[in-house]
């Protein structure tokens, strides 16, 4: 049996490891709870979290997603025009 891999995907894959990113990373240290996020003022720098995304809806120029973890849910907005910043988002 031959197992054949998605080129795309594949090259993202080689993509990621040329910039020396670790593309099944096995430690990530968010520094807000989902819950903490809610409560924290509009443009708070350096935020990072992590939960499991409920919920994606691409409304053209938007993108929704829901994330939730144990201590709560929380909604993220993406632009499509700032394609930068969701590839950084990505990482």
């Amino acid at each position: 049996m031959t197992v054949e891999f998605d080129p795309v995907r594949v090259e993202k894959l080689n993509a990621l490891r040329a910039n020396n990113i670790n593309p099944y990373p096995d430690h990530y240290a968010p520094t807000h709870t989902l819950g903490e996020v809610a409560q924290l003022d509009e443009g708070t720098p350096d935020v990072a979290v992590c939960g499991r995304v409920i919920a994606f809806r691409d409304m053209g120029n938007l993108i929704f997603a829901r994330l939730q973890d144990i201590h709560g849910q929380f909604q993220v907005i993406f632009e499509k025009t700032r394609e930068d910043e969701i590839a950084h988002i990505a990482e």
